[in-house]
């Protein structure tokens, strides 16, 4: 709720150097707290304050959805963390995600959110705006929905079906 709050904080200054300046840092705000809670590595939390800012500088209500989803990402893989080292011997107790991970998660939304700041003028396409909107929010639904699938999953004492081969179950927490 503080994150959020701090990002809408930073749209009331307007499009100005303090909405510059304040998306910087908190970009690099929410980097620190998943690096100092070791849900990033060093190299995820560098990428993770470029795809902050390019988030929370767009648009207020991008910021907020990014932050959602790292918080709830992050507290899904701490979830009976014990239980999963036990299953899985590549999982990382803190999650630890290195720059790859957060590229492949937020490349693609950050793009769409700096796309949509340079568009988001008065005379802009609305059309367009809401495309580019519902993209950035159904990338990271289809984000979160993936990584509650695997990390949550994982701890299934049934084998789950396979969503394209409803035929063939599978390991818990595989993905897909």
């Amino acid at each position: 709720a503080l994150a959020v709050g701090a990002v809408a904080a930073t749209h009331a200054a307007g499009n100005g150097v303090a909405r510059l300046v304040g998306s910087a840092a908190l970009g690099a705000a929410l980097a620190g707290v998943g690096y100092a809670k070791q849900s990033l590595d060093a190299s995820g939390a560098l990428a993770a304050i470029g795809v902050g800012f390019g988030s929370i500088y767009s648009d207020a209500r991008f910021g907020s959805a990014l932050a959602v989803f790292f918080f709830a990402s992050s507290a899904a893989t701490r979830v009976r963390s014990d239980v999963k080292v036990k299953i899985d011997e590549h999982f990382k107790a803190g999650g630890g995600r290195d720059w790859v991970q957060v590229a492949a998660n937020g490349f693609v939304p950050t793009i769409i959110a700096m796309v949509y700041a340079l568009i988001a003028v008065p005379s802009a396409n609305v059309s367009l705006q809401g495309a580019l909107a519902s993209a950035f929010l159904g990338y990271y639904s289809c984000c979160c929905g993936d990584t509650f699938a695997s990390e949550l999953g994982v701890l299934s004492k049934s084998r789950p079906r396979l969503i394209i081969d409803p035929m063939r179950s599978v390991e818990p927490g595989t993905n897909g």
